[in-house]
């Protein structure tokens, strides 16, 4: 979902929310591939279960895949409402419930 409200000149302030179904899809994949190469003690090198490498590299690969989602939906965003960025967003992320959508705020100012 994304909203788009003009703010003074060519300012702009986009709200973009992305499901958490698609959050947890990303983390549990990246966190399969981290499982592969996982050197984590009392286990073989890939060979460890899920939830130990979760325990381990969750909250990091939560974070990455946080960082690259912001990055990949709001150049969606801005594809799809046909705006022209005159430089980086300055981001601001929504806090919500920890098991909610991923929802933040991009700032920025248009040509």
């Amino acid at each position: 979902m994304v909203s788009v409200e003009s703010l003074a000149g060519l300012e702009r302030r986009m709200q973009v929310s992305v499901p958490a179904s698609r959050v947890r899809q990303q983390v549990d994949a990246r966190l399969l591939k981290v499982s592969r190469t996982a050197r984590i003690k009392g286990f073989r090198p890939g060979k460890a279960p899920i939830h130990v490498v979760r325990r381990h590299y969750g909250p990091q690969v939560e974070e990455e895949v946080v960082s690259d989602l912001i990055r990949e939906t709001f150049a969606e965003a801005v594809q799809r409402e046909k705006l022209a960025p005159a430089g980086g967003p300055r981001i601001e992320p929504v806090r919500g419930e920890p098991s909610g959508d991923l929802r933040y705020t991009a700032v920025f100012e248009v040509y």
